[in-house]
């Protein structure tokens, strides 16, 4: 985080076009970090609209409580992904790993979902070896997330937003934690 801040930079944070594509691939956990950053975010989106356009309108048809099935697949297919690739990552890229989990976990659970027991278990191992609740905090979501590879819970022009909030936060921390104030204004 010890970098110089130029008012290019800062200038990034105004423009309003959409999320900007990672400069440089940061996915510690293969396919499910893949899934994180390209598709979670617009499957929340989906998700909550389904809800939305349902809201008020029965949700069972032939005894079959279709919210519940869509619930299911959501949560299912994170599962499925972490059956399916196994989870390796150098101990550099744990930060990232853990908010990677983190996100789906507090994504999930803000749309009324759970996670599966995979999840869990990864969250769990995490967190207990990071020494941090399992809980999505702000050293996960601003000092772990990576700025050439952001995560974000929204797509589009509001997940451009989302993430220049995390960036102007990294650009304030870099700030704060530099050794040599002189270094740390902004050029």
């Amino acid at each position: 985080m010890s970098q110089i801040i130029r008012m290019a930079d800062i200038g990034q944070l105004f423009q309003t076009s959409n999320k900007a594509e990672p400069t440089q691939k940061i996915r510690p956990l293969g396919a499910l970090s893949d899934y994180v950053v390209e598709r979670f975010p617009a499957d929340l989106i989906r998700f909550k609209a389904f809800c939305d356009e349902r809201r008020g309108r029965p949700t069972r048809a032939l005894g079959i409580d279709i919210l519940q099935v869509r619930k299911d697949e959501l949560t299912m297919g994170i599962e499925k992904l972490i059956v399916a690739n196994p989870i390796k990552f150098q101990e550099s890229q744990l930060g990232v790993a853990r908010l990677d989990l983190m996100m789906l976990e507090a994504g999930l659970r803000a749309h009324g979902l759970e996670c599966g027991l995979s999840l869990g278990f990864l969250i769990k191992c995490l967190s207990d070896k990071t020494r941090q609740q399992p809980i999505l905090s702000y050293q996960d979501v601003i000092l772990n997330n990576p700025p050439s590879d952001m995560r974000t819970f929204t797509n589009g022009a509001c997940g451009k937003q989302e993430a220049d909030f995390y960036r102007g936060h990294q650009m304030i921390e870099s700030c704060l934690w530099r050794r040599d104030i002189a270094a740390a204004t902004i050029h």
